[in-house]
């Protein structure tokens, strides 16, 4: 991820894995995603609740996508070519070149966090 000075579980994973490893993004054009918000109350000191995703930016992959059915992309063979330039993360959009930071995509219609996430009120 631009700017991150982390490694990342994928760092050590293409470390470790080198040509073999493939960098799959997920991502969805509806539904809702996780936020989290400070409460001192909370066991971890914050509060994971559900929000709603907003429109897909323009030049992102979600609007280029745009698909009713899930679908998975393979972008091995796009390397070089320009596509687009961010994807969602959670509840933000990350400007990224998208074909060159994954191999392939995974996207869903519409998507929501699992059941113990609450809906934000």
């Amino acid at each position: 991820m631009p700017g991150v000075r982390t490694r990342t579980a994928g760092n050590y994973l293409a470390a470790d894995f080198g040509t073999d490893y493939v960098v799959l993004g997920i991502t969805a054009g509806t539904g809702s995603t996780t936020d989290l918000r400070l409460d001192a109350k909370a066991n971890q000191g914050f509060e994971v609740f559900s929000r709603p995703l907003d429109e897909p930016a323009d030049g992102s992959v979600e609007q280029a996508v745009h698909a009713s059915a899930p679908v998975l992309l393979d972008f091995r063979s796009a390397q070089g070519i320009a596509g687009p330039s961010s994807i969602r993360h959670a509840y933000t959009t990350m400007r990224v070149d998208v074909l060159a930071a994954f191999d392939g995509l995974i996207y869903l219609p519409t998507m929501s966090p699992s059941s113990f996430v609450a809906p934000d009120h």
